[in-house]
């Protein structure tokens, strides 16, 4: 998913490292938070074109995977107006926290967590 790792680092200026160096709670709220816009799009950005478009939506194939029929009146968050709001603004990155809490529980310690065995069993 070309357009998910484009858009991923058209936007990592706006992901901050933790004390220990770890960018990863961002990224995964970020991922998170593309793909969750995307498939609220219905389809409707895929396969678009132009300078933007065509990199930072999936391809046309993608969308040929017999989605519903779309509504009208919304589209995937612009990555301008994401890092425009990710820590100002809107506070995305907060609102994303507590959107995906874990029964009622800050999702931080458990995403620090399995970042940490994923890097740990690499370095092996």
């Amino acid at each position: 998913q070309s357009w998910l790792i484009n858009k991923m680092c058209a936007l990592s200026h706006v992901m901050m490292s933790d004390h220990d160096g770890i960018m990863g709670c961002d990224a995964v709220f970020l991922a998170r938070l593309l793909l969750e816009e995307q498939l609220l799009d219905q389809g409707r950005s895929d396969g678009c074109k132009g300078k933007y478009g065509s990199k930072f939506h999936p391809s046309a194939l993608v969308a040929e995977n017999g989605r519903g029929k779309p509504s009208v009146g919304s589209r995937p968050l612009t990555v301008g107006e994401i890092a425009s709001n990710w820590s100002d603004g809107a506070c995305l990155k907060e609102t994303l926290r507590a959107k995906f809490n874990l029964q009622g529980k800050d999702p931080l310690p458990v995403i620090k967590k399995n970042l940490n065995k994923k890097i740990d069993a690499k370095s092996y």
